[in-house]
């Protein structure tokens, strides 16, 4: 692993703790972040980032945000957990269908 990478684990590491805490605002932030800097990584965090993303946007009914979320979560190929995170995308797309064209 490079700094990078490592930067991207911090980053992601923030969000999920700022997600278990209930301030969906900070791990927002630090998911767009991992998002930003991780474009390019191979590493599942970018992919992970955008999922939870979704997750906290569907929970807000931020239905449109949310799809955008778990689309990005779709675009993006890590090199590990890349069919869980996709299915579980997937699975988020068909929930928020109904409410989003």
């Amino acid at each position: 692993e490079n700094d990078a990478d490592h930067q991207l684990e911090y980053f992601y590491r923030l969000g999920r703790v700022s997600q278990s805490l209930q301030n969906a605002f900070d791990a927002l932030h630090y998911y767009g972040m991992v998002l930003q800097k991780g474009k390019k990584s191979n590493s599942y965090y970018p992919c992970s980032s955008a999922l939870y993303m979704g997750h906290i946007y569907e929970s807000q009914a931020l239905y449109k945000e949310a799809k955008i979320s778990y689309k990005n979560c779709l675009d993006l190929d890590p090199d590990e957990y890349s069919n869980s995170l996709h299915q579980k995308a997937k699975s988020g797309l068909q929930r928020i269908e109904r409410f989003v064209d």
